[in-house]
């Protein structure tokens, strides 16, 4: 590992990790004995990285679980050698890899101070020095010279990011560790992450809640199978995030022989068999736009199918992450095969599982749709998103009515699809509202004389 210019944090170059799996234990001693033979499968973690941190910036890193995020961070923490390439850092580095990770449970809250701060090179009487404003941004208080392993994971996170901030470190990595404890613990955190940055330090941030990522990080790298697919801005990363996590999770529409066994389905709604092939292409030219290109449907008494859902912003961009009342439009591509007089209905889900919304053009009084000449129907509900910051799912349904009020028989429904992203950076801006929703309210102050009338 080598110094990087004044400029530049952290520099990899052409940077690879190769690990072997084996399927016995004996197999790593065989490998070891004998060399040349190969007795595991290889697995590159991470394949001809190459990046450049700058100094005094919060970079965000961010993927699927197995992209690599952790295996780069070991990397650029010294904890983990290169197979192939050059690994640069410009300062002294401070992991937060894993919560608590370097304390021994069996010590004390204090000793694992100590030890904690040897391990990132302080001295004995540098850390006396210190260890008082430790103390009391932990605020751990009587468990201080309790066992670590008594500690509950919030108050591990207390103690290790204490310590870690602490020791002024010119590169803070922080991986998924600020997942846990209170919120104002965490506000904390991040006040403390930004006085960092406003001495010219460096801080490298990973977590699966990519509204933080978002907020804290301007620019963000996306890993997706141990090589880096994208650089830019954050919210351009999450965007590309999900599109890939989707593509993972899903069969793309133009397939020709998946949309050909769809076509299978309703082949009495088409004409002629020439057409198959003009129908395919239209398929392709709709969906072109949309985010998720479903292949698991849940059809339960019809020949309809939902092909696929878009959501677009205001510009007619595709997107899954917006701000607190953005409006967004929500569309569904589908096959009415032989289905009459429906409605095309969307329910959104929090991250508890639980419904905020469910809505559609059954409750928004429209009339029934029906089967259309084009084989491809689009139907697109817009919502302004006055709700709570946070992660959603969404399921569009084609639904028909049971004759009483708030009840519909769902025929077709998606798959829960997203996750979709609504962002609120609470610890600078003020909100439109706190809770859940923000109901239409209207306020006006009234004189004492004035309020018989």
């Amino acid at each position: 590992m080598t110094r990087t210019l004044d400029t530049t944090a952290v520099s990899l170059r052409n940077v690879s990790k190769l690990y072997k799996k084996y399927k016995y234990p004996v197999d790593r001693l065989k490998q070891f004995l004998f060399p040349k033979r190969k007795y595991g499968k290889e697995f590159w973690a991470l394949k001809d990285i190459e990046l450049t941190i700058p100094k005094g910036k919060a970079t965000g890193i961010i993927g699927r679980n197995g992209a690599g995020k952790s295996t780069l961070l070991q990397l650029i923490a010294g904890t983990l050698s290169p197979t192939t390439g050059e690994v640069s850092v410009n300062g002294r580095v401070a992991a937060l890899l894993e919560l608590g990770s370097g304390f021994n449970l069996e010590f004390t809250g204090r000793e694992n101070i100590f030890l904690s701060g040897k391990l990132l090179g302080l001295t004995t009487s540098q850390i006396h020095g210190k260890l008082d404003a430790i103390i009391d941004f932990s605020e751990i208080g009587d468990f201080l010279d309790q066992p670590v392993k008594t500690y509950s994971s919030g108050m591990k996170l207390r103690l290790a990011f204490s310590v870690y901030v602490a020791v002024d470190p010119d590169i803070l990595i922080i991986d998924e560790a600020l997942s846990v404890g209170d919120i104002f613990f965490q506000q904390k955190c991040f006040q403390r992450m930004e006085d960092l940055l406003s001495k010219n330090k460096t801080i490298l941030f990973v977590s699966h809640n990519l509204s933080l990522v978002k907020n804290f990080c301007k620019t963000a790298y996306l890993l997706d199978k141990g090589e880096i697919v994208f650089y830019g801005s954050s919210s351009e990363a999450i965007g590309k995030f999900y599109r890939i996590k989707n593509e993972h999770q899903t069969v793309a529409i133009k397939n020709k022989n998946y949309v050909s066994s769809s076509i299978e389905k309703i082949d009495n709604s088409i004409p002629c068999k020439n057409n198959v092939n003009s129908l395919i292409k239209k398929v392709a030219e709709l969906t072109q736009d949309s985010i998720w290109k479903l292949a698991n449907f849940n059809i339960i008494d019809s020949k309809a199918e939902i092909l696929a859902v878009s959501i677009l912003d205001q510009h007619l961009v595709p997107t899954t992450i917006c701000q607190i009342g953005d409006v967004l439009r929500f569309r569904a591509y589908f096959f009415a095969g032989n289905l009459d007089d429906f409605y095309v209905g969307i329910t959104l889900k929090n991250k508890y599982d639980r419904f905020v919304f469910r809505g559609g053009s059954y409750f928004d009084n429209q009339p029934p749709l029906n089967t259309s000449n084009e084989n491809i129907q689009c139907f697109e509900i817009e919502l302004k998103l006055n709700i709570e910051a946070g992660s959603y799912t969404i399921m569009f349904s084609l639904e028909q009515s049971k004759l009483i009020p708030n009840e519909t028989h769902k025929v077709c429904t998606s798959p829960w699809i997203g996750p979709l992203e609504v962002c609120w950076d609470y610890r600078v801006q003020k909100a439109p509202f706190l809770g859940m929703v923000g109901l239409p309210y209207k306020g006006r102050a009234l004189s004492l004389g004035a309020i018989d009338g």
